[in-house]
């Protein structure tokens, strides 16, 4: 089970982090009668689309009731906890911890159930950026990414987290093989800019090197403000604002005027 399967992540903050986008399993309508636990995760997919998370969420727990041992409905219902989260900003913050939490609870016990479930990863590593813990949220994007080497999202967003924690070379290095990966969906997401100004920053004027050969990570520090107010470009922050004067690109924030 893998990216195939369930509704895949927000590419939020940071790649913003991303997108949502729909694996493959077969679309219900809300009307329909479930009679199995797909049948329920099917007909709360369809409540998700239309924006009715309790409607979505309720036949998800119908499922896992059903079914206990299915990773996708915890997957799934993990997603509506996080969605719940990320769509209150920054304006509640203890019932954005709590729906938190319960994502991270979910992913995880579809993790367990499927060791293998790459998304499940890579939407906990959301889930924890959000909780601006970059440190857990580095380690699931990693796994993600050891699982499926050719994910560009988890590249992008692990990148991010490293920016924060003040290691560019890891970030350059993340947000380089993004590039490698998919030009076009870097492109969008507004990497070019991001690596540009690093890049930049560091001194450099080559594509930097893989992250498997960049140097031990530093220890965690944020960007002082003063600098990030100096640069073109800078990840998505984790609750999913744009510092005024800024425009959002997907899971980058760029200065107004500065174009991509």
């Amino acid at each position: 089970m893998g990216r195939s399967l369930g509704i895949a992540g927000l590419v939020v903050p940071i790649v913003t982090l991303l997108a949502i986008g729909v694996g493959v399993v077969q679309d219900a309508t809300p009307q329909e009668t479930p009679k199995d636990s797909q049948a329920y995760i099917n007909r709360g997919l369809a409540f998700y689309k239309k924006g009715d998370y309790g409607a979505a969420f309720a036949n998800y727990n119908q499922a896992i009731q059903l079914d206990p041992k299915y990773a996708q409905a915890y997957f799934d219902r993990g997603l509506v906890y996080y969605n719940l989260a990320y769509n209150k900003g920054d304006k509640d913050r203890v019932t954005i911890d709590y729906d938190l939490a319960s994502a991270i609870a979910d992913y995880t016990q579809a993790i367990q159930l499927d060791p293998k479930y790459t998304q499940a990863y890579f939407n906990r590593g959301l889930a924890f950026y959000k909780k601006v813990d970059n440190e857990h949220a580095i380690a699931d994007f990693t796994q993600a990414i050891q699982l499926d080497p050719k994910y560009t999202q988890p590249y992008i967003n692990r990148g991010s987290s490293y920016y924060y924690m003040g290691d560019n070379a890891r970030a350059i290095a993340d947000y380089t093989r993004a590039i490698q990966l998919d030009p076009k969906s870097a492109q969008e997401a507004g990497v070019y800019k991001m690596l540009a100004m690093l890049q930049k920053s560091q001194g450099l004027s080559t594509v930097a090197p893989s992250p498997e050969t960049s140097p031990q990570f530093a220890s965690p520090q944020q960007p002082a403000p003063a600098a990030q107010r100096a640069q073109n470009a800078l990840p998505l922050p984790p609750n999913g604002t744009c510092p005024h004067g800024w425009t959002r690109s997907d899971s980058f924030c760029l200065r107004s005027g500065s174009g991509r």
